[in-house]
């Protein structure tokens, strides 16, 4: 436009110059209203759209600034009558592990999802999901974070673990019993074939049980730790131990278990890192054929370390892996059942690598094995 204005104001009268400049700023003015009303529009759009939102929203610039919120972060961390804008987060009294997480997503444009909890007054769990805001050009802007209140669904869950807790605790005492007359019926003279079936039946089957509720008391367990006690674990003492304690069962599969650590050191709990790997490295023996190898494999992955227990088994259909650590899931039912597993081993396995902060990962291919990993952070 103001190119156009001085192309022409070259060729015209003084008169003329100031009706062309009178002109020009009128333009200017109207189309700089115009451009005003419409960011005032989309401002006001996205403010109702933010305050229409029941979870709570936080967008925060590259330079860990707070660019906008909607009324339930006030709520959420009981900032009722403050204003956020402008401020930094780490003014803000968010939680460390929020602001260390917001912090990460804007270094390494990750998006960082978890369970947080709040108590400025009651106790509330949020389902926290930190995404990367990027421009055009794929450069970091800023990020946002959205809260989802699951506090209800927390308080099913606890009732949940309570009562898978406590009915586990309830069976193990007439399991034992059962286990006990069984043992102690065998050990009796002159039994008919029949009967010794029969108390071998009971025996076999209360075995199975007694697993099952060893297993539920494990998975209650680990659902309701909130910290753990952690240490630098050397693999090449640890991983030793758990061989030979699954040494009979290798020996019965003929299967053999090599290890390649290029990686020496994790930093978890001992006993639970040790129950993990047992229910991977158990599962690996039961499914591998005859005269195959498993390999127990680790390497340093960005900032964690990757642990792997690799077989050579029949493998798993793409289908059934997104839903291979659930409780009680089960690939094939018969032959699950014919290795005596509870349908809870892998659901443990994930419990263990989430109350390290880590995560599982699996990858397999029918008829040529599978590999289940942990990833560990390194701290």
């Amino acid at each position: 436009m103001l190119r156009h204005f001085f192309s022409k104001l070259t060729h015209a009268s003084k008169k003329e110059e100031l009706s062309l400049l009178a002109s020009s700023v009128h333009a200017m003015k109207d189309q700089w209203t115009h451009h005003l009303e419409t960011l005032t529009q989309e401002k006001q759009k996205l403010s109702a759209i933010l305050s229409s939102i029941y979870d709570g929203v936080l967008a925060i610039d590259h330079q860990k600034k707070i660019l906008t919120y909607n009324e339930p972060i006030l709520k959420i961390f009981n900032l009722g009558g403050f204003n956020l804008i402008g401020k930094k987060i780490s003014d803000v009294p968010l939680t460390p592990t929020l602001i260390k997480d917001i912090e990460a997503c804007l270094e390494f444009k990750k998006t960082y999802q978890k369970q947080i909890k709040i108590t400025p007054n009651t106790e509330r769990y949020f389902e926290c999901t930190i995404s990367p805001l990027l421009s055009i050009s794929s450069k970091i802007i800023g990020a946002v974070a959205i809260f989802h209140d699951i506090s209800e669904l927390k308080k099913l869950e606890h009732m949940r673990v309570d009562f898978v807790a406590n009915a586990s605790h309830e069976l193990k005492t007439p399991l034992s019993v059962i286990r006990g007359y069984a043992d102690t019926l065998l050990e009796e003279e002159g039994l008919k074939e029949q009967t010794i079936a029969f108390v071998k039946t009971i025996q076999e089957h209360t075995h199975r049980l007694t697993k099952l509720v060893e297993d539920l008391l494990a998975l209650s367990q680990l659902e309701t730790e909130q910290t753990l006690e952690k240490a630098a674990l050397d693999l090449e003492a640890l991983i030793p131990n758990l061989i030979h304690h699954l040494s009979p069962l290798a020996k019965q599969k003929n299967v053999s278990i090599q290890t390649n650590f290029k990686e020496k050191y994790v930093w978890a709990n001992a006993s639970k890192l040790e129950q993990a790997l047992t229910n991977l490295l158990e599962n690996a023996i039961k499914y591998n054929p005859s005269g195959t190898n498993i390999w127990i494999l680790s390497e340093k992955e960005k900032e964690a370390i990757r642990l792997s227990i690799k077989d050579t088994g029949v493998g798993i259909s793409p289908e059934h892996l997104p839903r291979i650590f659930e409780r009680f899931y089960r690939v094939d039912q018969g032959r699950s059942r014919e290795c005596g597993g509870t349908g809870l081993g892998l659901s443990i396995v994930k419990h263990v690598a989430l109350l390290h902060g880590g995560y599982v990962d699996v990858e397999s291919t029918p008829g040529q094995g599978s590999t289940f990993s942990l990833i560990l952070p390194l701290l």
